[in-house]
């Protein structure tokens, strides 16, 4: 308290003296400490958060890097704790896969991220910026520069940039820039930011050499008084680490050249130039899954980070624990000046040896601070020495008891005098300080020192015999007040005297000490002051939480354990018990699998088809880098594919000798070329992003028509624009080319990953997938059937062990179960051995996820991290990788198992599998093409019969093509069943199964016809939806009647066994009262904000009528992860005709640019007969009559109709008709239409006079005659043996010269139709007198069934086509609202 009061004071007069030297940016609210009522403020020594001074030692983290979403984020951030905040990248390409289409669900929710970050009580700087939340800064932009005269505009848009961001409300924070070097880039001027940062690098990238080290920057604090003193000295990126390139020395080199000496030296560096914002790139690293990575590394974006990319920690970990624990323990080290630098001969020599330099800092408090270092990195062996430092009694040379300090090769230290804990005050000590708290009115201080180094420090307030436990190798005795302790450190010593206890510890144990914050109304969850309750942890690798029991008596610690360790807690005394949390692993072997195998290069064999594939037909582009050489250009991007593999197929005739190639796909891409199939090579870059080469044809290889090249790549990223010039716009592709021996390519077609920018895995998002052909298909995808894979069980080379024998690619999956203990963390990875001789490449996918791309010859890396959460440690595993020969000898893989990493009892919490989409949820409508399975019921055979059931399968590639009519001839495949699901693989050519014989996965719960399956995998296992029934009423067919329900089951594997739900049925209306009955047949699916819903088919009314059949409801779900789904909050659930859910926002639909998509036919028509606004005739419909006529014969024919379904209970539909027909038997008008035998048909018809009743004839004797006739065409009347006396038939007597009529349709009630015409000239809004009712229609006769009505107009020849077309106009259906 003593120290926070003093910094309180200082603080004030700091401001009084140096901020009217700070300038507020234009447009900036201003947030320097003393001027601005802000959260986050700042001056010329540190940050404030609210009112307390703040180090800030920042951890770069990038969400998208670790896909597994918010346990493992939590787990991180668990880790990062101890440094505070986080530094959160956003890699942009993962949320805009195309332009304008914008996705921040799943791991990219930036929400969830500081969410998380909040929770645990960690800041953050944002990267780019988010306006609320435990954001402390926003970064505008990233090591860009101002302008100049020869590259205008920058400082412009640096401008527009941060005042885009105030104007969309990011005001509450300070804006930062990171400056590529501490040169002033935007501390003033235009552009200028808030809070101005720098990066450096100062070790280098070479990870080849790691003992090479470059000297540390001893200008720093120069630069700071150049640049602005009056403003905070930030580094927003400071080495962590070191990048890795295809053909590097690996990350644990490179670990090495930046390791936990590293650390020590620079870091403690830059803390003496007073340095008190510090973010580490990297922190966590990470991994490059998917096609995240530029082109200059590979997969393992693990950077040699202090915490691994499986999420281990290190010694340099351990390092920056011990720092950032000492910074947060010393806000007056926020505070203090530099009084004095150098070393024996130069500056201030505080040692007295020339090898040690120091710099020194005071606080106004009076504590001092001694940044001791060598003065040169080269030294790598121990240097003794003294030093002087000032006290309260004056200048002091220590140790003054014997001994002398000693720094270790590359080791650096900050050595305190006056330094306050508590009530206690350590005079000095030449141990360094861990951190400090009061427990239970006794102060404990940490001090630590390498073993076998000699420490001395002085305590005053000490009384008595101090109290030694733990170890031998420290003394302490007490003088004049003062306690002095000196020795050795070895493993941890306690020495307690009055209210003090100091803990010694040699560094190693001491990294083995947590001090976890207690939860305080005193303080937020991101304070780390020594004065906010904490307690002492030593032994765990890791401790991740602590809190107190509601009675204070129980300590509860969550950590983990990587081996057997005594827990050493200090604690409230309040605290009888302490709660921990702890197990081991074993894992599958690869060699004792099945494997599935099949070729990924079949664009190579002959007949393949690639119609659907995109024509590379553009000739010219805006890009500065312009093609070498060809007419179309063929850069892939240019045609919507941005990443991963991708294909390009020229055709040509002729005679060509060769072909010439300008290839580009970033460091180290390789590519694939083929003549037909012959296997002419492939090229590589390395030093060069782009080759060029000469493919030479082998005469023989040349045929004497079509000719295919075929090239097949693999990019390896797009570039970076750091200098910004445009190089993110270097193409991927064919760069050029020219065809040798006379002659040109005819076309040149381009296929990359399915859909291009119309990506269908919105979950796993853009950068997932590339364009392999097993990618396509979705081989890689959960739930592949492999049934016409070959198989290792029958195959010896079906393995990538035995590998394949020429050059091309081959697909290798399996299958395999994890077990591993639920309270441990137990990273698991894919290791290969590498072959460096063997040209091959691997692209690596588990469960749907790619997360590898291995290079044989190239490396280096080879083991591939398979995060949890996208490993299903408590389930099922679906494997799948390539194996890419570039050389025609083919290639094998020597080894590759899994491994893991390291075996940690853990108290994270449990990590489910991502719940992200299947084979069957993503390739239904696969390859660009929609798929629509049914089953049409052949109504002649037997119910009993086999035969009754036709299975057929309808594809199209545009629902709306041709006018909605641009879908295949079926495809009929044999399943003795109905109502099938896309769960399954057939030839699309011949209806072959390709999954093998159907097997029976659940028979239901016993109710009547079990049907209608669908199938969705979870993060446990399968889940399995059907209908099935329990009676049949009325005319609906066994088990869709009154007692229609939905049931589910699970299983962990998909061919069972399956357990019911408890409370089956799911969802059901059966023996209910509701309004909406024959509840069945649902699906489930989740909106665009993630909501689940239900879709299921109802009917209304269910006893008796039902003019529209089963209709479709939407029906809110609650679908918790382990859980069975609840539907509309009941078990069972029950669909009301009304209810409520969370709706996504509407968007229009998609329609036919040419047609109604409301208008449908009945069978499929004869276009030919229709025809829009026909010469003399604008804005009608003209219909020639078939000779069928609606009723029709049984099953065969096609008759003219056209109609809309009836969507409302009651409405009134109306048509304008033209008709003046010539022969016999002539009809058109308007039908209300269910089925072929049953149907209204309002019409006007030319019938012989002879047969017609005399009272319905007219008196001008003509032989033939016009009339108005209703025909009611009513199967229910018979079928059911009663009679209908309400449905009835009219007939009316028309002038023959009769012109329009109005012919209408109404609905009046929930049971009557009502059909009626008027002459055209009346208006169709005029009252009842003036329309004449020619007969009404019970809508039990066009009920029942499974499909509703339809309205519309029809024409027939009855027997003959029709000569005289039919004109309607004017069709207008308008239902009334609010009448269920």
């Amino acid at each position: 308290m003593r120290s926070a009061m003093k910094w309180a004071f200082f603080a004030l007069t700091a401001h009084c003296l140096s901020v009217l030297a700070y300038t507020v940016p234009p447009g900036s609210p201003g947030f320097y400490h003393g001027n601005s009522s802000a959260s986050v403020t700042f001056d010329a020594h540190s940050l404030f958060w609210m009112t307390s001074v703040y180090m800030c030692l920042a951890a770069r983290f990038t969400p998208g890097a670790a896909p597994s979403g918010k346990p493992i984020w939590r787990d991180i951030f668990q880790k990062m704790k101890a440094g505070t905040p986080i530094s959160v990248y956003h890699h942009w390409g993962v949320s805009e896969g195309k332009q304008g289409n914008l996705d921040f669900d799943y791991y990219r929710s930036q929400t969830d991220v500081y969410e998380v970050a909040k929770e645990v009580g960690l800041l953050v700087i944002a990267r780019p910026g988010y306006p609320d939340g435990p954001v402390i800064a926003v970064q505008s932009e990233n090591e860009f520069m101002e302008s100049t005269p020869s590259d205008p505009g920058r400082s412009e848009y640096m401008q527009l940039i941060e005042n885009t961001l105030r104007a969309n409300g990011i005001t509450k924070v300070p804006l930062t820039h990171n400056d590529k070097s501490p040169s002033g880039v935007f501390a003033s001027g235009l552009g200028m930011v808030d809070l101005y940062n720098w990066d450096q690098y100062p070790n280098g990238f070479d990870c080849s050499n790691p003992s090479s080290w470059s000297g540390v920057s001893s200008n720093l604090n120069d630069l700071h008084q150049q640049i602005d003193p009056d403003v905070m000295w930030a580094s927003a990126e400071f080495q962590g680490g070191s990048f890795d390139p295809w053909g590097g020395y690996g990350y644990d080199m490179c670990y090495d050249l930046l390791n936990e000496q590293f650390a020590n030296v620079f870091y403690k560096n830059n803390y003496a130039a007073q340095v008190t914002l510090q973010s580490l790139y990297m922190t966590y690293g990470g991994t490059n899954w998917g096609n995240l990575a530029e082109p200059s590394v590979y997969t393992s974006y693990d950077y040699g980070a202090p915490i691994r990319e499986d999420r281990t920690l290190t010694t340099k970990y351990s390092e920056l624990k011990l720092q950032a624990y000492f910074l947060h323990a010393s806000p007056d080290f926020l505070i203090a000046e530099r009084f004095g630098n150098g070393t024996v001969g130069s500056g201030t020599a505080f040692s007295n040896n020339a090898s040690i330099y120091t710099t020194a800092l005071t606080s106004s408090t009076g504590v001092n601070f001694y940044v001791v270092r060598q003065t040169s990195n080269g030294i790598t062996n121990s240097t003794d020495f003294t030093l002087q430092v000032n006290t309260t009694q004056g200048e002091v040379t220590i140790p003054q008891f014997g001994g002398q300090l000693t720094l270790d090769g590359r080791e650096s230290k900050i050595i305190v005098s006056e330094y306050p804990f508590g009530s206690h005050t350590l005079i000095y000590s030449t141990a360094e300080v861990m951190t400090w708290t009061t427990l239970n009115a006794t102060d404990f201080i940490i001090l630590y020192a390498l073993a076998g180094q000699s420490i001395e420090a002085v305590v005053s307030g000490g009384t008595g015999t101090p109290a030694i436990s733990g170890c031998s190798s420290v003394n302490a005795t007490t003088t004049n007040g003062t306690v002095v302790i000196t020795g050795s450190p070895s493993g941890v010593c306690a020495i307690s005297f009055g209210n003090a206890t100091v803990l010694v510890a040699d560094k190693v144990t001491a990294t083995t000490f947590w001090a976890p914050r207690l939860p305080s109304s005193n303080a937020t969850q991101y304070d780390q002051a020594p004065d906010v309750p904490a307690v002492l942890v030593a032994g765990p690798y890791l401790v991740r939480n602590a809190t107190l029991s509601s009675d204070g008596s129980a300590l509860l610690l969550t950590g983990d354990l990587n081996a057997t360790t005594t827990l050493d807690v200090f604690a409230p005394e309040s605290v009888t018990s302490v709660s921990w949390n702890g197990q081991g692993a074993s894992l599958p072997s690869l060699k004792n699998v099945t494997w599935f195998c099949a070729d990924s290069l079949p664009e190579i064999q002959d007949g393949f088809d690639d119609s659907n594939w995109i024509i590379a037909n553009v000739t010219s582009t805006d890009r500065p880098y312009q093609p070498t050489g060809g007419k179309y250009i063929l850069y892939a991007d240019i045609y919507g594919f941005h990443q991963g593999n991708h294909i390009a197929r020229g055709n040509f005739t002729g005679n060509a000798t060769g072909v010439e190639l300008s290839v580009q796909g970033g460091s180290n891409f390789g590519y694939s070329v083929f003549l037909n199939s012959a296997f002419l090579g492939s090229s590589q870059g390395t030093s060069s992003d782009m080759t060029n080469v000469t493919w030479t044809f082998n005469s023989t290889d040349v045929l004497s028509g079509e000719n295919i090249v075929t090239v097949v790549f693999d990019q390896t990223g797009l570039e970076e624009d750091y200098g910004g010039d445009d190089s993110f716009k270097t193409p991927r592709g064919i760069r050029g080319y020219q065809l040798l021996g006379g002659g040109d390519f005819d076309v040149w077609k381009i296929q990359g990953n399915l859909g291009g920018e119309d990506y269908p895995d919105v979950v796993r998002g853009p950068l997932n997938e590339g364009g392999l052909f097993i990618e396509r298909i979705g081989a890689h995808l959960p739930g592949f059937p492999t049934t016409n894979w070959s198989t290792s069980t029958n195959d010896s080379t079906c393995s990538p062990y035995v590998g394949l024998e020429a050059a091309g690619i081959t697909a290798y999956r399996t299958t395999f179960d994890l077990d591993l203990p639920t309270n441990a963390d137990v990273p698991v990875a894919l290791q290969f051995e590498r072959t460096p001789s063997s040209n091959y490449r691997s692209v690596i996918y588990i469960n749907g996820w790619q997360f590898g791309r291995f290079s044989s010859n190239y490396g280096p890396q080879t083991v591939y991290p398979l995060p949890e959460g996208i490993l299903n440690h408590q389930g099922s595993n679906e494997l799948l990788f390539t194996i890419w020969s570039l050389d025609a000898a083919g290639a094998k893989i020597a080894d590759v198992e899994l491994v893991y990493t390291a075996t940690i009892a853990s108290g994270m919490e449990p990590i489910g599998l991502v719940d992200s989409p299947s084979y069957s949820d993503l390739r239904g409508h696969h390859n660009n093409t929609f798929y629509v399975s049914t089953t049409l019921v052949l109504d002649y055979e037997p119910e009993d019969s086999t035969a009754r059931w036709d299975n057929i399968i309808f594809t199209t590639t545009d629902v709306f093509a041709n006018n909605g009519n641009g879908w295949s001839d079926p495809v009929h495949f044999s399943f003795q069943g109905y109502d099938t699901s896309l769960q399954f693989v057939i030839d699309l050519e011949t209806g072959k199964s390709l999954s093998g014989d159907p097997m029976t996965m659940w028979s239901g719960t016993g109710g009547i016809a079990p049907e209608g399956p669908h199938l969705y995998r979870r993060r446990d296992g399968y889940y399995l939806l059907i209908a099935e029934g329990t009676s049949s009423l009325y005319s609906m067919p066994s088990g869709t009647g009154l007692g229609h329900m939905v049931t589910m089951a699970r299983a962990e594997n998909i061919s069972g066994p399956y357990t019911p739900c408890s409370y089956n049925p799911v969802l059901t209306n059966a023996n209910t009262t509701e309004y909406l009955q024959t509840v069945g047949h649902a699906d489930l699916l989740q909106d665009t904000s993630g909501n689940w819903w239900a879709v299921a088919l109802a009917t209304r009314n269910g006893t008796v009528n039902y003019p529209m059949g089963r209709e479709t409801t939407l029906t809110p779900v609650v679908w918790d992860e382990g859980e069975f789904p609840v539907f509309n909050g009941g078990k069972p659930g029950h669909v009301h005709i009304n209810m409520t859910g969370p709706l996504p926002p509407k968007k229009s639909p998609t329609v036919s640019p040419t047609s109604d998509p409301l208008l449908v036919y009945y069978r499929y028509p004869d276009f030919s007969r229709f025809t829009v606004s026909p010469d003399g005739h604008p804005n009608t419909l003209q219909i020639l009559g078939s000779a069928e006529n609606i009723t029709g014969t049984e099953g065969v024919g096609t008759s003219t109709f056209i109609a809309r379904r009836q969507d409302a209970l009651e409405f009134s539909a109306s048509v304008k008709m033209d008709f003046a027909p010539e022969v016999e038997g002539e009809e058109a008008g308007m039908t209300l239409f269910i089925q072929r035998n049953q149907h209204f048909d309002l019409g006007v018809v030319l019938l012989n006079n002879t047969y017609v009743n005399s009272s319905a004839r007219l008196a001008d004797g003509s032989a033939l005659q016009k009339y108005i006739r209703l025909c009611t065409i009513d199967a229910n009347a018979t079928a059911d043996g009663l009679e209908d006396a309400y449905s009835q038939s009219g007939l009316f007597p028309l002038p023959n010269n009769t012109g329009s009529l109005l012919l209408r349709v109404q609905a009046v009630n929930a049971s009557t139709y009502s059909f009626s015409y008027t002459e055209s000239s009346i208006a169709r809004s005029v009252s009842a007198p003036y329309w004449t009712i020619v007969g009404y229609g019970a809508a039990r006769e066009v009920s029942g069934g499974f499909t509703g009505t339809l309205v519309g107009m029809y024409a027939t020849g009855n027997g003959r086509n029709s000569t005289a077309p039919a004109y309607f106009s004017d069709f207008v259906y308008e239902p009334v609202q609010g009448v269920y």
